[in-house]
C-alpha cells in the first residue's frame, strides 16, 4: 500500500509487483516497469488490485499483460490503467487467464501487438462499470474474448478503440455466443439489452478526464439491478441520481483538480453539479479530524477560511477555472479546498468532497 514502484525490469513475471495467492496491492503508483508477463503487476489466484495508477508499463518479448497479468481469478477495481503496452503479445492494459472481476476501472490508451488492446480475457470474466477508451491492438482494440468461457460486460463504455479487426470488441469462435453485453455504450453499436452507441460526452478525454457531463447519454442509463459497487473510483455514491451511470464515473456533485500544485504554475479547478447554481470555493490550511455533518453534506475545512466565487454552473454541469499557485507557497505546504453549490440555507444546496493539495 501507498508506494511508488517504478523503473524495475525482470526477464520473468512481474516487473513492478509479483503477487502470490491471496495478496492485495492497493493505492500505489506503478509506472515504467518491464517484464515478460505483467509489466506492472503479475497476480496469481484470489488477489485484489485496487485504487492504483498503473501506467507506462511493458510486457516484452512475446509475453502478455502490459499493465496487469492475472494468472487466475483476481478482483481488479478502481484503478487507472493507461499507456501500458504488450510489445508482441496480448492485453496491453489487462491480460487474464481465468475469469477476473474488472470493476470501476478507467482503461485508456493501452496497446497490444496482437489481441486485446485494453483487455484480453482467455477464460471469461466480468467487466462492470468500466471505461475502456482509445486502446489499440491488431484484433480487439478495446476487449478481446477468447471464446472458451463466458464473458459479461455491463454498465460500461467502450469508445474510440482501434484495431484491424473488431475495434471495440472482438474474439474467436464461438465468443459471440458466450459474450453478454448489456446497458453499455459501444461505439457503432452492439446487440444486447439497454446498449447504446452515442458519444459518451466526457469532460476532456484528450487530457484523460473521463468524468461525465450532464449531456452524456450514459448518465442514468445503466442497469441498476446488478451487483453494483457502492461507489465509483472517487468515492461518489453509485445510483447518485436514482439510477446507475454507465462507465467508471458516477455523475455527482464533485470537486477535483488537474495539474500539479507548483508555485507560479497553473492548476485547473473543476466542479461538477447541477446547472445555474452559484459555486463558491473555500480554502483552509487544515482538515477537520471528523467532518461536520450538515444538511448540505459533510464539511471538512478547519481553521481560517478564504472563499472565492468560481461562477455559476453552466448547462453542461461542469464549471472549470484555472488558477495560478501563489509564488509564496512553499514545497510541502498543505491546503484543503471544498466547493459549495448554491446559496447557503436554500434547499438543494450542496457541499462537495474535499481535496487536499500538497505544494510540490
Amino acid at each position: 500500500m501507498n508506494n511508488i514502484i517504478s523503473y524495475n525490469i525482470v526477464d520473468a513475471e512481474g516487473g513492478g509487483v509479483y503477487l502470490d495467492n491471496h495478496c492485495n496491492v492497493t493505492n500505489n503508483i506503478i509506472t515504467y516497469n518491464e517484464a515478460n508477463y505483467g509489466g506492472g503487476i503479475y497476480a496469481k489466484d484470489h488477489c485484489l488490485i485496487s485504487d492504483n495508477i498503473i501506467s507506462y508499463n511493458v510486457s516484452k518479448h512475446y509475453g502478455s499483460g502490459g499493465g496487469i497479468y492475472a494468472d487466475d481469478f483476481c478482483e481488479i477495481t478502481n484503478n487507472i490503467i493507461s499507456y501500458n503496452m504488450a510489445l508482441r503479445g496480448y492485453g496491453g492494459g489487462i491480460s487474464s487467464d481465468m475469469s477476473p472481476s474488472i470493476i470501476n476501472n478507467v482503461i485508456a490508451r493501452n496497446k497490444a501487438a496482437d489481441e486485446g488492446g485494453g483487455i484480453y480475457l482467455r477464460f471469461g470474466g466480468n467487466v462492470l462499470n468500466s471505461t475502456v477508451y482509445r486502446n489499440s491492438a491488431d484484433n480487439g482494440g478495446g476487449l478481446f474474448c477468447r471464446g472458451i468461457d463466458y464473458c459479461t460486460i455491463v454498465n460500461s463504455i467502450l469508445w474510440n478503440n482501434t484495431a484491424n479487426t473488431g475495434p471495440e470488441i472482438s474474439g474467436d469462435y464461438p465468443y459471440q455466443s458466450r459474450l453478454t453485453v448489456e446497458y453499455s455504450d459501444i461505439r457503432k453499436g452492439w446487440p444486447g439489452n439497454g446498449n447504446i452507441h452515442s458519444n459518451p460526452c466526457f469532460v476532456d478525454p484528450d487530457n484523460n478526464d473521463f468524468h461525465l457531463t450532464l449531456d452524456s447519454p450514459c448518465w442514468n442509463a445503466g442497469y441498476p439491478d446488478t451487483a453494483l459497487p457502492d461507489h465509483d473510483p472517487e468515492g461518489d455514491p453509485r445510483t447518485a441520481f436514482g439510477r446507475v451511470d454507465m462507465g467508471a464515473d458516477e455523475l455527482y456533485h464533485h470537486l477535483y483538480t488537474t495539474g500539479s500544485p507548483v508555485p507560479g504554475e497553473p492548476i485547473d479547478i473543476k466542479v461538477i453539479g447541477r446547472p445555474d447554481r452559484l459555486v463558491t470555493l473555500g480554502v483552509a490550511g487544515d482538515i477537520l479530524d471528523s467532518p461536520l455533518q450538515t444538511p448540505c453534506g459533510a464539511y471538512y475545512l478547519r481553521g481560517p477560511i478564504r472563499t472565492f466565487t468560481l461562477g455559476v454552473m453552466p448547462p453542461s454541469g461542469v464549471l472549470a477555472n484555472t488558477a495560478t499557485v501563489p509564488f509564496h507557497f512553499q514545497s510541502g505546504d498543505q491546503y484543503v479546498i471544498q466547493a459549495f453549490l448554491g446559496n447557503i440555507g436554500v434547499p438543494g444546496s450542496r457541499l462537495t468532497n474535499e481535496v487536499v493539495l500538497i505544494v510540490e
